[in-house]
C-alpha cells in the first residue's frame, strides 16, 4: 500500500488518511488515530527518518530525498575525498584506504534503523543521529516483547516494519555467538554462521574473477568475524529488480534455507539436516529414505511457507522473519491471527487436534529416541547411533517428515532388541 503525503503549509507535511493498495487497485482508509490531525500523522515526527536519507530532526529536513547509499552505508564525504585525492589510478594502498572509508553495510543493525518498532530517547520512533556501524541500542530502546500493540500471543510482529524485531529474538541473530561458544568450532563452520565471513569470501571470488581491482582481503576467522546471519545473508537489497522474489540472494527461498540446514556427511554426527530429513535422503542400506508428503506434494510448503508465514499487518499480509511456525496451540484464543497448518489443514483437523498431533509425535519421537539410547551397547551397529543423530540433530523431533523418522525409529528398535520383528513390521 502506498501513502499518501498532504503539504498542510509550506514544507509541513502529514500523511493522508487514505492510501492506494496496489494489489487491489483501489483507495481504502489509512487510519492512525481518531482525528486526522493528529501527531501520528505528522511526516517528520513519524516516518520521514526511514523515508529520507540524513534526516536532521531538528530543522525536520533531510540531505537527501528517498534511502540513498549513505542510509546504509554512513556519511560519504571522506569516502569522496579520499577518492577523489586519489585520482582514477589508486594505487593498492590508496584502494584500501577508499574501501575503508565506507561502511560496508552487512551489519544487521543497518536494517533495523527503520525495520524495527521502538522510542528513542525523546520518544521518537527512530534512532535518531544512529550512523551505520554505531550500536543502535545507544540510539533507541525496542518495543518489549510482552507489548500486545506490537506482537501477537505467538511471538509473531503485529505491525509494519518489524523485520529486524523479529529477527533479533531468531536463532539466526545468535548464530555467530553460539558458534563461538561451541567447542570445537571451526573456521568453515562460519559458512553458514557469519554474515561479513560470506562477504568477505564474495569478495575475494570477485579479485579472482577479475571483477573486483586490487587484492583479496584475508578470509575471516572465528575471532575475527563479527556478524552472524543478518539481513544481508539472505536478501540483496543492490538488486536491480524490485520484484521480491530479487531480494532473495540465492535461487529460491528453499534453495537458500538448505544452502546452510543440510549435512551429506554423517562422519562427525548430523547437523541441521534438515533438508535430508524432507527430502526422505537415504543413509542407511537398513532403512530407504522417505519423502516427506509435504515434499512430494505438487505446489507443496516448504521452508518459507512454514517458518515464515504470512501474517496480517494493518491491511495487508508480511513475511514474518521470526523463522518460528504459528503453532496451533499459540493462537486458540486469537480470532485474526491463522496459525500455519489451518491455511492447508482447516477442514482436516481443528487447530487443537493439530497441536495435540504435534505434541504426540515431538513427545513420541523425543521417548524413543531416549530409550533407544540407553540401550546402546558396544556391540550396536554404527548406523545405529549415526539413525538417532540424525533425528536429533534434525531438530523437529519428527514434524519435518514423521514417516521416515517413525521407520528410522522402528529399524533402531529392532537392531537393539527393543522390538521383535512382528511388532517391527506392526509399527511400520
Amino acid at each position: 500500500c502506498l501513502p499518501i503525503l498532504y503539504e498542510v503549509e509550506n514544507n509541513d507535511l502529514r500523511l493522508f488518511p487514505a492510501e492506494w493498495n496496489v494489489q487491489e487497485q483501489k483507495w481504502q482508509p489509512f487510519v492512525l488515530a481518531d482525528n486526522w490531525d493528529d501527531p501520528a500523522y505528522d511526516w517528520e515526527q513519524n516516518c520521514a527518518y526511514c523515508h529520507t536519507t540524513g534526516f536532521d530532526v531538528e530543522r525536520g529536513r533531510p540531505e537527501d530525498e528517498g534511502v540513498q547509499c549513505e542510509a546504509c552505508h554512513g556519511p560519504g564525504s571522506i569516502h569522496a575525498e579520499i577518492a577523489g585525492d586519489a585520482g582514477r589510478r589508486p594505487d593498492e594502498e590508496e584502494l584500501l584506504e577508499i574501501r575503508a572509508s565506507i561502511y560496508t553495510g552487512v551489519d544487521g543493525q543497518t536494517c533495523g534503523q527503520c525495520h524495527a518498532r521502538g522510542t528513542n530517547a525523546d520518544g521518537l520512533p527512530y534512532p535518531a543521529g544512529y550512523t551505520p556501524g554505531s550500536n543502535l541500542s545507544d540510539f533507541w530502546t525496542p518495543a518489549a516483547a510482552e507489548d500486545s500493540v506490537h506482537w501477537w500471543n505467538s511471538g509473531h510482529a503485529k505491525l509494519p516494519n518489524m523485520q529486524y524485531s523479529e529477527w533479533s529474538v531468531s536463532t539466526h541473530s545468535q548464530s555467530l555467538t553460539n558458534l563461538k561458544e561451541t567447542e570445537g568450532a571451526q573456521a568453515f563452520c562460519l559458512t553458514c554462521h557469519s554474515s561479513d565471513y560470506l562477504y568477505t569470501e564474495q569478495l575475494q571470488d570477485a579479485v579472482e574473477s577479475g571483477d573486483r581491482e586490487g587484492t583479496a582481503p584475508e578470509s575471516l576467522t572465528l575471532e575475527t568475524a563479527q556478524f552472524g546471519i543478518t539481513c544481508s545473508t539472505c536478501h540483496d537489497v543492490h538488486a536491480e529488480n524490485t520484484n521480491h522474489n530479487a531480494f532473495i540472494a540465492e535461487g529460491s527461498g528453499y534453495d537458500l534455507c538448505v544452502s546452510c540446514h543440510t549435512d551429506d556427511d554423517p562422519t562427525n554426527g548430523f547437523h541441521h539436516a534438515m533438508r535430508q530429513m524432507y527430502e526422505g535422503v537415504t543413509f542407511f542400506e537398513e532403512v530407504p529414505g522417505v519423502p516427506a508428503a509435504h515434499f512430494t506434494a505438487e505446489e507443496g510448503p516448504d521452508c518459507v511457507t512454514c517458518h515464515m508465514p504470512a501474517v496480517p499487518i494493518e491491511s495487508a499480509m508480511r513475511s514474518s522473519h521470526l523463522f518460528q511456525p504459528i503453532l496451533p496451540g499459540a493462537v486458540l484464543d486469537e480470532t485474526v491471527l491463522q496459525d500455519s497448518c489451518s491455511e492447508c489443514h482447516g477442514e482436516q483437523a481443528t487447530p487443537v487436534q493439530m497441536q495435540a498431533l504435534i505434541d504426540d509425535i515431538q513427545a513420541d519421537t523425543v521417548a524413543r529416541v531416549e530409550k533407544a539410547r540407553t540401550a546402546i551397547t558396544e556391540n550396536t551397529p554404527e548406523w545405529v547411533s549415526i539413525a538417532l543423530e540424525l533425528i536429533e540433530g534434525e531438530g523437529s523431533d519428527g514434524i519435518h517428515n514423521y514417516s521416515y523418522t517413525d521407520q528410522l525409529l522402528d529399524a533402531v528398535e529392532l537392531a537393539l532388541g527393543l522390538v521383535t520383528i512382528a511388532e517391527g513390521d506392526a509399527g511400520q
